[in-house]
């Protein structure tokens, strides 16, 4: 798994991240203060920072750490599809933990199997 690749599920609602890194099946659940009644992400700052602090409680801790893959799926405040500004919104967020690819995803949640097969690859 050292040199696999790592990648990181993430699901926005309203003040909270849940993530799943889809390799090693650990979870977490981060919460703040950043969505309002017109946007999941409407103050960047502090959904960042909590989001990396998601990102470091499920990330495998090694000596040696290679940047994952991030797929984003907001759930809340969905209703029409995310605009540009909104799914740079999310991209921006999660290359600010250390990404080294994003995806979002807009649709029904993912499960692992789709997940470790990659269908967010091929839309």
């Amino acid at each position: 798994m050292l040199f696999s690749e790592q990648t990181i599920y993430v699901q926005i609602e309203k003040d909270r991240f849940k993530l799943l890194h889809v390799q090693s099946g650990k979870t977490a659940q981060v919460h703040g203060n950043f969505s309002n009644a017109r946007l999941a992400i409407a103050n960047f700052t502090i959904a960042a920072d909590v989001l990396k602090k998601g990102v470091f409680e499920v990330y495998p801790k090694s000596f040696i750490r290679f940047s994952p893959t991030l797929v984003i799926h907001q759930t809340y405040n969905t209703e029409g599809g995310l605009c540009e500004i909104e799914e740079r919104i999310l991209k921006e967020a999660a290359l600010s933990t250390g990404a080294k690819q994003v995806f979002v995803w807009q649709g029904q949640p993912l499960t692992e199997t789709q997940l470790l097969d990659k269908v967010f690859k091929k839309t």
